[in-house]
């Protein structure tokens, strides 16, 4: 299997985990330049104490669930995603904006079955409350700028 590094992130990514989320991102949208939303998967962009959030790095923080009868991951991502992919691909960043900084994180929601927008909001909302209250970690949902 052969692997690649991503500038200074020193995150190491197989081939194949790349061509997967560019597949990912190819099936998603982006709204309202804060959620991407894909049949599996949704990105949704928050803002955070970054103080607090170095402070918890060697921590992953993963619920696995059942929610309304489907098994689901929620999961905080930060770095290369595939929401700043679906930009690239949408050609919604410029000079000012890029789309990748090294400080964005987003709330990731996965299950093997498809993902009801509804349901996503509510399983946001119950992440975020758990976030607060376990780890006195804040997280707020991005209010974006205009895109270009």
């Amino acid at each position: 299997m052969s692997s690649i590094f991503f500038s200074n992130e020193y995150k190491l990514f197989s081939l194949v985990k790349l061509d997967e989320d560019i597949q990912c991102a190819e099936l998603g949208k982006i709204d309202n330049n804060k959620l991407f939303v894909s049949p599996n998967l949704i990105l949704v962009h928050v803002d955070y104490q970054k103080l607090r959030f170095e402070e918890l790095d060697t921590i992953e923080y993963t619920i696995e669930q059942i929610w309304k009868n489907k098994k689901v991951s929620i999961t905080l991502e930060k770095g290369i995603t595939i929401f700043g992919m679906r930009l690239i691909m949408d050609r919604m960043y410029d000079r000012y904006t890029p789309p990748i900084l090294a400080e964005d994180l987003f709330i990731k929601i996965y299950s093997e079955d498809s993902i009801d927008l509804t349901d996503a909001v509510e399983i946001i909302q119950a992440y975020i409350f758990e976030c607060g209250t376990t780890l006195n970690l804040n997280l707020t949902l991005f209010t974006p700028t205009d895109f270009l």
